[in-house]
């Protein structure tokens, strides 16, 4: 199903396929379409939601390779991840920098047990502590 937007570009509402299971789809306020609600093989589950220019941003998914993850928006609209879960890296937290570069906070997982990073004016992330097996 097709729906117009304020200016007149159409925008997927809902969609089912072998490669995506379920879409929605909503306008923003610039008529670009964003997905807010999959679920698919690689993606068990995904919400989107639009920032203050129309682009869509991650806000929970799990699947396979990521058991959880949590994104929320920066000032300008890009997302960053806040919290992830998964066999690979069993607790991570990120937050935003001054412009929008998420960093890893805290991480614990099987090749490092705990690890600490914080970011620079930049965005660049710098350990700060780690601490791990042999």
């Amino acid at each position: 199903e097709v729906l117009p937007t304020a200016f007149g570009f159409g925008f997927q509402q809902l969609s089912a396929s072998a490669s995506n299971s379920f879409r929605l789809r909503l306008p923003t306020v610039f008529g670009f379409g964003f997905q807010q609600l999959s679920a698919s093989a690689s993606n068990s589950f995904r919400l989107r939601l639009p920032t203050a220019f129309g682009f869509g941003f991650q806000l929970l998914s799990a699947s396979a390779s990521t058991s959880f993850r949590f994104r929320l928006p920066t000032a300008f609209g890009f997302g960053f991840q806040q919290l992830s879960a998964s066999a690979s890296n069993i607790f991570e937290l990120r937050l935003p920098t001054v412009f929008g570069f998420g960093f890893q906070q805290l991480s614990a997982s099987a090749s490092n047990s705990f690890r600490f990073r914080l970011s620079t004016a930049f965005g660049f992330d710098l350990q700060l502590l780690s601490a791990s097996g042999p």
